[in-house]
């Protein structure tokens, strides 16, 4: 070995110790990010879901796990009425954790997302966004009914996530949790503001919650790794909707939740859906049999144009959209029945109180856009002869 490569030998063995010596320590236990969840208990939820909304199993399964076992924040993406938030929201309950749901908007900045002075009460005060803000009741509510909280963030692509989320970016700079830190330059920040006000900052016992409780490396404060991030994505109607960039989406699994595009099994979608939805209905004790039994003859005629509705590929036209037109539709046959029709004149106006039920749950596109608004209007007639 000549001169030259000693020296670099050298350097680079006094720079592997020094790495390692300073390398940081996780002061979680590696397995803590999986969540103690029984397998029956998993069973058991995976049921529920399936009994509440119309998921593929299979897509079930991978959500659960990655949640559970995997560790990781997760992009929820589709059409919008999908479920996407309401599954979110049960699953997070079910496991234990309470939800903190946000809808993003295009007004959002850091402040909103991770916290920044505000005028607040003749003061300024360092107000935290939500991300901070839900890290505090996590480690509140940890122990009491709840396992902790998980923030759901709802149609996240309607803010400007250069403009909101740039700190999201180095909290969450990698996929593990040993990588989710707050660097103490925000805490410091929060910190100068509470200190200026004498202890009279509202958003004090916040910040005592965070730095007493989470434990302090070298590089920042350590999110539990139990903490997950879930956001929901729409991507119908995108030219109205800020671009969700690459460095952004890499901090989640993605996943998309959607109703199939094959013609088959879209069918079969649409009948566990009526199912679903129509039990839940007569769950509610809402309506009345007989309203329900006019519902139950049109049931047919209601799936083949929910399949035609779904095939325009810039239309919305989800889970919830169906759930909001069997009620209307349930609503004024009911109103018929009570104020003297009888049930023959109502099963005859069926398919007339279907189309306005249909037509009253549609998104607003149509009423502004020309085309999509003909080609609603075609399959409508063609599903709904009367």
């Amino acid at each position: 070995m000549d001169s030259v490569e000693k020296d670099l030998d050298t350097v680079m063995k006094a720079f592997k110790e020094r790495k390692e010596e300073h390398a940081p320590v996780y002061p979680y236990p590696s397995e803590e990010c999986v969540l103690n969840v029984f397998s029956d208990d998993l069973r058991r939820i995976k049921e529920e879901v399936l009994k509440e909304f119309v998921i593929d199993p299979e897509l079930l399964d991978f959500l659960l796990s990655i949640l559970v076992y995997g560790c990781k924040n997760v992009l929820l993406i589709g059409r919008p009425g999908t479920g996407k938030t309401s599954i979110a929201r049960f699953i997070a309950e079910r496991l234990g954790f309470k939800p903190i749901i946000v809808t993003a908007n295009a007004h959002w900045s850091r402040v909103d997302v991770i916290g920044g002075p505000m005028f607040i009460a003749n003061m300024v005060a360092w107000r935290p966004g939500i991300l901070m803000q839900a890290l505090a009741e996590h480690l509140k509510v940890k122990g009491d009914r709840w396992r902790g909280v998980w923030l759901i963030i709802d149609e996240i692509n309607r803010a400007d996530v250069d403009k909101a989320f740039g700190e999201f970016f180095t909290i969450f700079s990698g996929p593990e949790p040993s990588e989710w830190i707050i660097p103490e330059s925000i805490i410091r920040e929060w910190e100068k503001y509470t200190s200026q006000n004498s202890g009279k900052d509202p958003y004090h016992e916040d910040l005592n919650t965070i730095v007493n409780a989470l434990p302090k490396t070298d590089r920042g404060y350590m999110i539990p790794p139990d903490f997950r991030v879930i956001g929901t994505m729409n991507y119908v109607d995108v030219s109205n909707l800020f671009t969700i960039g690459e460095a952004f989406t890499r901090r989640f699994v993605r996943i998309v939740i959607d109703y199939p595009q094959d013609e088959n099994d879209l069918e079969v979608y649409v009948d566990k859906e009526l199912e679903i939805l129509v039990n839940k209905i007569r769950r509610s004790k809402e309506f009345d049999e007989e309203a329900l039994k006019i519902l139950d003859e049109v049931r047919d005629t209601v799936k083949k144009t929910v399949i035609r509705l779904r095939k325009i590929n810039r239309l919305a036209f989800g889970t919830a959209h169906l759930l909001n037109t069997l009620h209307t539709f349930l609503a004024e046959a009911k109103l018929k029945l009570a104020t003297g029709a009888s049930i023959e004149s109502v099963r005859n106006e069926a398919r007339k109180i279907l189309r306005n039920a249909i037509e009253s749950s549609l998104s607003i596109t149509p009423l502004w856009d020309e085309d999509l608004r003909k080609e609603v209007e075609k399959e409508l007639k063609e599903a709904l002869r009367y």
